[in-house]
């Protein structure tokens, strides 16, 4: 498959190009969150609300995004988290990494409610 250059290694040729990007996508989005905390101390965590503790779960090599739309505060909150649950029961996801993955389908309205928490107010997803 030509244009796969960046491609993770342990992603098999057969993935749709859809779901690379995803992944990609989700990689992305939990680097720069990481990147955002890493060794600064808990006070200046520039507004992120999850506590280190959520931050420490490493990333699976196979993690995969959930394959819902995006949250932007205009639809049911409980039909968006519904889905959520309902996508990741497969991917046993971590608590840290279940209240990452969370956070990238998010948008708009979600976002900027989400960037107004407190820092280190979310301790696990049952609190998210």
């Amino acid at each position: 498959m030509a244009g796969r250059q960046g491609a993770p290694p342990f992603i098999p040729q057969e993935v749709p190009p859809q779901w690379l990007a995803r992944f990609e996508h989700l990689q992305k989005s939990l680097q720069d969150v990481r990147y955002q905390i890493e060794g600064a101390p808990e006070e200046e965590r520039k507004g992120l609300p999850f506590t280190e503790a959520v931050m420490a779960d490493e990333l699976p090599m196979n993690c995969r995004t959930p394959a819902i739309t995006e949250y932007d505060g205009t639809t049911d909150p409980i039909e968006h988290l519904s889905r959520f649950e309902n996508a990741t029961l497969l991917h046993q996801y971590t608590d840290g990494i279940e209240c990452c993955v969370f956070l990238t389908t998010f948008a708009w309205a979600a976002q900027q409610w989400f960037n107004q928490l407190p820092v280190g107010a979310i301790e696990s997803f049952q609190e998210f």
